[in-house]
């Protein structure tokens, strides 16, 4: 990529001087601007736009996996619920909830720092 946009944009290659260290200060001065404007770039549009989209992708992946996986968890609850007929939804949450080891369980399955408490 230096190579085409430094040829093309920045003139590299076209000094006709018969001086060897010439052509090796035009060259360090070709260099030095790809340098400055790259570094202007980078810091005017923060980021790539391939870097972006791999975020605004990665970003969307990781919800629909995690709705998908909650949808999994609550799938879980209602296979549950019908083995414990006399309890309730809401009555079997609250005790996953409360026992802390059954919470521990539940975070590293969704991957939820561990510490902070889940809100249902």
């Amino acid at each position: 990529m230096f190579f085409g946009e430094a040829k093309q944009l920045l003139g590299l290659g076209k000094c006709q001087s018969n001086d060897f260290d010439a052509q090796i200060a035009d060259t360090t001065m070709t260099m030095i601007q790809h340098i400055l404007l790259t570094f202007k770039y980078r810091i005017e549009n923060y980021e790539s736009k391939i870097g972006l989209f791999a975020e605004i992708k990665e970003g969307t992946t990781r919800q629909r996996l995690n709705q998908r996986l909650w949808g999994l968890f609550l799938e879980i609850m209602k296979i549950v619920q019908l083995v414990f007929n006399e309890v309730d939804e809401e009555q079997l949450m609250e005790r996953i909830f409360e026992n802390d080891q059954a919470y521990e369980y539940l975070t590293r399955l969704l991957g939820e720092p561990s510490g902070g408490r889940l809100v249902a």
